[in-house]
């Protein structure tokens, strides 16, 4: 087989023009984004209920919600939260049952609910899918709210017509909405009624088919036509008739506007001004590169038909993201190619380094076809893993080229030494390529959210190892049948007229000198201290694992790194008027242009913001699903110029704001946060779950207050809080006596305040609610709330204050639940170097039993904080299924059970070596650091199979144990060095970059590189040593068995049949 290959280099030939067109042309045809498209194992249950505080939601939507679903097979847990106007439930699915299954059997139990209030609003069932953003245009400028969002509606439509934009979401406009106010004063001077009014709007307001006129012609269809769209048209509405024929009309008794929903009031704030924001989303099969190219394209076309008092910026482009990680894989990829090709061409031919290097082109160029065959997208996670497998898919290539090259050195013919080099490696290039793919496959099965992500980051480094592993056995032989006489040339004998061949000769001389004069040596020494070699080769170990657990190397879940976006989430108390916030966000962007201006200075004159926007009634951001809305939130988001354009880390410039902003009157909670696109939560994150609201308060506060005793721990917040003040009403028991009734007075009171709506009418792409209700005034004046005049079922009206009891009294802002319990969250954030999980566990294990004890409390790790340990459970769990499966890989292949033990003693080298590379770097371990030294199990055992395999094939030879290990060991010495090396070398521009697109990878990057490297020092010297100390146990076995000594070390051996054979044939000749 292997001959047939080398004769017909046409099929090879074909194979790798093929690769390399592939590699050109299909990235070209793949769709780009941000982040892969994927569902999470959640399903959304949302029920509005306009008007109703937060913990009537809880009793008569979430409750009865969550009966419902009780005892649904496939339902690992229920997490809901009751807030003003609506209440979700969220179903969180076990991993392995079938989510659309349960999703249907969900909505099976939520539409059978009977009980659900009157007013409520259908329940709405939908799985939570990961949705990608691509750009953001902000429309600011000078103009009203009506033209604002008219605008803003007209420009979406007009991006929509655009190729490949089919999602828009509109942020910082309200709902259309037509208000007929009436003041109570004139209620009661007409003797007129909420409902009545109500009633006349819903009679005079309606189009009606009537039926078809049939003529002897033609027929002719009948519409009675009475519809109205606007306030201003509903002034001719009659309400009431007397019997003398007056009429009473709308517009004598109402105010009528046209206003908007002021249940909804948020807005934004572009560098200062009012702004609508439109948000462009990728649809799946939509490229986040085009789209933001052609958003570009149209932004620049329509500014010029726009007056010079309205403006249309792009901010937040996440499709930079994407070009900026592409630039950074050709960057990368080029000076990775360069290294490799450099440091081959020092020891190799540059015929020989030109094909080892042409087959990392090949390799990728396949991955890209197999990752378009497979559905595959090109995104941030999967050009992450084509980034790190650069300096490892070479590594085949140039085990097989070496042993092609060393047999040319020895004078072989060419097609001989490419047929025998490719013989005598190809099982152990096999098992290394086999053994490096199952080292990456448990990152295919991460739990979490985070595992969604991390699942699409082992495809591309799978199929590029395979492609690699075709390039070297098929494509590269071809290539080197031919390989000239190379012959070893000593430096003297070198020309000087060749002086990339005088370097070469050069290193070679000083090669082959370090083998002979100091490797040998030194490992027979070795061999001979060997005991001594494994306790320092252990003590080695073991000290680098003190650097961990003595807190000289750090851990956090996430990589701390630099990014291009900040931003400040603003609460006040609950009830603080829009305007109030609206004020206190206003002077955060004022300190934020401070903090812009104080390093100036530092950046050349250069500005430190891109854009500047601010979003008044809400956050930017997504909590169960929904936008977070309040009039007292805010969020303040600042696109920081491109991390290589500064010399400035982010923490240093949010310490400087929050100094420039000081202490903030009427401000609940302020947080100054870096946004780097990781997993969510916060860096220490508790839940409590309790069932006495009293109990869960003062836990809380104890909670919060010993957490704000660690040092380092910053932003310390929890979303139990208090809503706004509430006005109780009671019946009296005279209101009894009158014939009235909860219902009767929630009704009307209900009617009065949020608005009783008479109907909905569609106006252009606007669903428009008509709403009754009383006027703004008197919404607004709580001395007039007693003076209320309710009306009994009998007509006579009362005064409020004579049927029912008002009482003062404050509910929650938010309720939340977990599995029908109660439950609040602590989060707070770590400054860099603070031992996030130190902590987290000393208040698991003492501070959480004390106040268990002491308030009836459970609290444990928070969800986001649960779903990272979950994460890191399974990625432990998966590494030691990855090194069981490599043992048992080895184990067939060698037919042994000892030497894959032996190779296995690589791998904790390797982690040495990541280990101290995280020490001389300056940065923590991390999740990321944990998928490298996953990965580096694979990777690490590559040399140790090599070098196994040439001292077996000595052994085979006849050779003596000893003489076999160093023969081998100095056989694969340069082969096992050139791998480490250009393995180091294709991952050391990503760990040079300072880009914000790098610093994710670089824990993955330093784990692999550094460990590769040391795990080489464990691989030439202690492998070695091991299998001496094997041969020892082998041995006092026999000794134990036999009850003699062996005649030499050979006879115990497993092969020594085959040693005596070739002692015995070459004693004949």
């Amino acid at each position: 087989m292997i001959r047939l290959i080398l004769r017909n280099p046409v099929f090879a030939n074909i194979l790798m023009l093929l690769f390399i067109l592939t590699g050109v042309v299909v990235p070209t045809m793949m769709i780009r984004e941000s982040f892969p498209q994927f569902e999470l194992d959640f399903i959304e249950v949302q029920v509005a209920y306009p008007g109703a505080d937060p913990a009537e939601i809880e009793e008569s939507v979430i409750i009865r919600v969550e009966d419902s679903l009780e005892g649904v097979p496939g339902i690992r847990r229920l997490m809901s939260t009751a807030a003003e106007d609506f209440g979700v439930v969220i179903v969180e699915v076990d991993p392995g049952a079938d989510r659309d299954r349960v999703r249907r059997e969900v909505k099976n139990k939520v539409d059978a609910i009977q009980t659900l209030p009157a007013d409520a609003e259908r329940p709405v069932i939908s799985t939570f899918q990961f949705d990608d953003p691509v750009v953001n245009v902000a429309l600011w400028g000078d103009i009203t709210e009506h033209e604002r969002k008219r605008l803003a509606e007209e420009l979406r439509d007009e991006m929509l017509q655009l190729p490949g934009v089919s999602r828009i979401n509109i942020v910082g406009i309200r709902e259309s909405q037509i208000s007929i106010e009436i003041s109570e004063q004139k209620l009661r001077r007409y003797g007129l009624r909420l409902g009545e009014v109500r009633q006349a709007i819903q009679a005079a307001s309606q189009n009606i088919p009537g039926g078809v006129l049939r003529t002897g012609d033609e027929d002719i269809a009948l519409r009675v036509i009475g519809r109205k769209y606007y306030a201003s048209e509903f002034g001719s509405v009659v309400v009431r008739t007397s019997q003398n024929g007056q009429q009473i009309l709308l517009a004598d008794v109402a105010d009528l506007r046209d206003t908007f929903d002021d249940s909804s009031s948020v807005y934004g704030l572009f560098n200062g001004e009012r702004s609508v924001n439109l948000q462009i989303l990728k649809g799946r099969d939509e490229d986040a590169i085009e789209i933001a190219d052609r958003i570009t394209d149209w932004v620049d076309q329509r500014q010029a038909t726009l007056p010079d008092s309205l403006h249309l910026s792009l901010w937040f482009d996440t499709s930079r993201l994407i070009s900026d990680r592409i630039e950074l894989l050709k960057r990368s990829g080029f000076w990775g190619i360069i290294l490799v090709f450099l440091s081959l061409l020092l020891v190799m031919d540059l015929r020989l380094s030109f094909w080892v290097v042409l087959g990392i082109g090949v390799s990728v160029g396949g991955a890209f076809g197999i990752m378009a065959a497979s559905g595959q997208t090109i995104n941030m996670i999967s050009l992450f893993g084509l980034i790190m497998v650069l300096g490892i898919i070479v590594d085949d290539a140039i085990v097989v080229g070496e042993a092609i090259y060393a047999r040319r050195e020895q004078g072989q013919d060419a097609f001989k030494a490419a047929e025998q080099g490719m013989r005598e490696v190809l099982w152990p290039v096999l098992t290394a390529v086999i053994t490096t793919i199952v080292a990456f496959s448990p990152l295919f099965f991460i739990s979490g959210v985070i595992g969604k992500f991390i699942a699409v980051l082992p495809g591309p480094v799978v199929a590029a190892l395979t492609i690699s592993l075709f390039e070297a056995l098929i494509i590269l032989p071809v290539h080197l049948r031919d390989l000239p006489h190379i012959g070893y040339r000593s430096f003297r004998d070198a020309s000087w007229w060749n002086p990339l061949g005088k370097l070469r000769a050069f290193i070679a001389s000083g090669l082959r000198f370090f083998i002979e004069r100091l490797y040998d040596p030194v490992l027979r020494f070795l061999l001979h201290w060997r005991y001594a070699a494994m306790a320092g080769g252990a003590a080695t170990v073991m000290i680098t694992v003190g650097f961990v657990r003595g807190g000289m190397v750090g851990y956090e879940f996430f990589p701390s790194s630099d990014v291009d976006y900040v931003h400040v989430l603003i609460e006040t108390p609950p009830g603080t008027p829009l305007v109030r916030t609206e004020a206190i966000a206003k002077t955060v962007v004022a300190s934020w242009n401070e903090t812009a201006r104080s390093f100036e200075a530092q950046l050349d004159g250069k500005s430190l913001s891109v854009a500047v926007y601010a979003n008044i009634g809400g956050t930017l951001g997504i909590e169960n699903g929904n936008p977070v809305r309040g009039d007292n939130l805010a969020n303040i988001f600042v696109e920081l110029t491109p991390t290589e354009e500064r010399n400035l880390y982010f923490e240093e410039i949010l310490q400087r704001w929050r100094e420039k902003t000081g202490a903030l009157q009427g401000v609940e909670s302020i947080q100054f946060l870096g946004f780097g696109g990781g997993p969510p939560g916060g860096d220490i994150q508790l839940d409590v779950v309790g069932d006495d609201p009293d109990f869960l308060d003062e836990a809380i506060v104890a909670l919060k207050q010993k957490i704000g005793t660690y040092g380092g721990v910053t932003d310390i917040t929890t979303d139990y809080r208090p809503g706004r003040k509430e006005l109780e009403l009671r019946l009296k028991p005279q209101a009894h006596a009158l014939g009235l009734t909860v219902v009767d007075l929630g009704g009307q009171i209900r009617a009065g305040f949020y608005g009783d709506e008479a109907l909905r009418v569609q106006r252009d792409s606007d669903d428009i609610r008509i709403m009754v209700r009383y006027t703004d005034s008197e919404r607004r004046n709580i001395a007039q709330i007693a003076a209320l005049r309710i009306r009994t079922p009998t007509g006579q009206e009362v005064p409020l204050e004579f049927v029912a009891d008002i009482t003062t009294a404050s509910g929650f802002s938010k309720i939340h639940r977990e599995n029908g319990r109660r439950k609040f969250s602590i989060k707070a954030s770590t400054l860099d170097g603070t031992p996030t999980e130190e902590i987290m566990t000393d208040l698991l294990t003492k501070v959480v039993p004390d106040l268990t004890g002491k308030f009836g409390i459970h609290a444990r790790r928070g969800f986001d904080s649960q779903d990272q340990m979950d994460s890191i459970a399974s990625i432990k769990l998966g590494g030691a299924v990855a090194v069981l499966a490599i043992y048992l890989i080895m184990a067939t292949i060698f037919r042994s059970y000892l030497q894959p033990a032996v190779i296995m003693f690589a791998i904790p080298f390797g982690f040495v070596g990541a280990i101290l590379g995280h020490l001389l770097y300056g940065i923590s371990l991390s999740m990321m650091s944990f998928f490298g030294l996953v990965a580096l199990t694979g990777i690490v055992v590559n040399d140790a199979i090599v070098l196994i395999v040439a001292i077996n094939r000595r052994l085979e030879q006849g050779m003596g144990l000893h003489d076999a290990i160093v023969e081998g060991g100095k056989r694969r010495f340069r082969a096992i060095i050139l791998t480490s090396i250009t393995t180091f070398a294709g991952l050391f521009p990503i760990i040079l970059e300072r880009s914000f697109q790098a610093q994710i990878l670089i824990p993955m990057g330093v784990s692999i590189a550094f460990g590769v490297l040391f795990a080489t020092l464990g691989t030439l010297i202690v492998i070695p040593c091991l299998l001496a100390i094997l041969n020892d146990f082998r041995c006092i076995l026999h000794t134990v068995w036999h009850l003699k000594r062996p005649q030499t070390r050979d006879h115990v051996e497993p092969n020594f049949d085959l040693i005596q054979k070739h002692q015995e044939q070459a004693e004949r000749s």
